[in-house]
């Protein structure tokens, strides 16, 4: 069935020189889109613990095929006069690509086995958002749930700048909270017509108020690592602002209230996130070289490793994790972590 698509190859920037190599390569994707909706099928029939990691990254390779040759598209259209032709054009790559975005939110949760599993890194399929200039960002993510989308709940996005970075102005009518976990970065906002910017520290929060148009950015010479919680709404309302013609009222900022507990050969940051669109909180758990904790949570714990390595035991499993790995656990499972180095924890608790 796909065979016949050259999903693997994407298109290259000298092929999209005019309006009309735009035009051809649109209608190529609009003829191939079909194949989405049979992804969509193959998703939506999925079991946890039968999903394998080669079918998973199959369908976001394919996927990828869309969404990076529509974003792709999409920079080259904004050369051109705004016109009702250019509109059209603009809102049916807007659309495909939406379609492909989709199935790149395959929940690589389903991946695990219950009643305890460690999901590798490698396992999570990568997707890209291109900004202006073409420039790729990767992106992963995971539900925090065991349904098939990860947009049929909460879900977390990492997002790795690049050096040098800016992302595209966005907007969409939840609140955003994105914690910082690289060298200190900018985040951007427009209020009345006006950009204005701020700092945000390793291990900060930054936020931005629902239909606030945003962006984040990283001045460093090295990647960024950021973490966002996203309700399924947030996901599927988010717009672009390509044309900066909006004028409305924004804001950023950083949350700086925290609570950091002290344990013994741990300590846990609390970050506490409420508002009317979300209600949870963040904990970055810090364990020393050698240290042990033990859990026992009456919700199921999706624990994300931002470094270190560790050691996951229960009575009768041993599994071992390091940087980038989420330990899934279901609830009421008791467990010990040990660290072999310095390890940090991210997770978040559904209020």
């Amino acid at each position: 069935m796909t065979a016949k698509m050259r999903y693997d190859e994407l298109y290259n920037k000298k092929d999209i020189k005019t309006f009309e190599d735009i035009a051809k390569l649109l209608d190529k994707l609009d003829k191939e889109k079909w194949i989405l909706d049979e992804l969509k099928k193959e998703i939506m029939g999925l079991r946890r613990g039968e999903v394998k990691k080669e079918d998973t990254h199959r369908r976001a390779r394919i996927a990828r095929h869309f969404t990076e040759n529509c974003q792709l598209m999409i920079s080259k259209l904004l050369r051109y006069d705004r016109d009702k032709k250019i509109d059209r054009t603009m809102n049916k790559l807007i659309k495909i690509q939406g379609n492909g975005e989709q199935i790149l939110r395959e929940n690589p949760i389903m991946q695990t086995k219950p009643p305890i599993d460690v999901l590798k890194w490698d396992s999570l399929p990568n997707r890209y958002a291109l900004n202006l200039k073409g420039v790729k960002e990767l992106r992963k993510g995971w539900g925090l749930h065991t349904k098939p989308l990860s947009e049929m709940g909460l879900s977390v996005t990492m997002a790795f700048m690049p050096r040098n970075h800016v992302q595209l102005f966005h907007y969409h009518p939840q609140s955003e909270h994105s914690l910082n976990l690289g060298a200190e970065i900018q985040g951007d906002y427009r209020d009345k017509g006006f950009e204005k910017t701020f700092k945000i520290k390793n291990e900060e929060v930054a936020y931005f108020e629902p239909e606030t148009i945003h962006r984040l950015e990283n001045p460093n010479v090295s990647i960024n690592k950021n973490i966002s919680v996203k309700s399924g709404e947030a996901i599927l309302k988010w717009k672009a602002d390509y044309y900066d013609e909006e004028i409305r009222e924004g804001y950023g900022g950083v949350l700086k209230a925290h609570e950091t507990k002290k344990d013994g050969n741990h300590s846990v940051k609390t970050h506490n996130i409420k508002d009317k669109h979300y209600s949870y909180q963040l904990e970055i758990l810090k364990i020393k070289n050698g240290g042990q904790v033990d859990f026992l949570d009456e919700s199921a714990l999706y624990m994300y490793v931002v470094d270190g390595a560790l050691k996951v035991t229960t009575s009768d499993k041993t599994l071992r994790c390091r940087e980038n790995d989420i330990i899934v656990v279901d609830p009421e499972i008791r467990f010990t972590l040990t660290s072999y180095s310095k390890s940090r924890i991210y997770r978040v608790i559904q209020q």
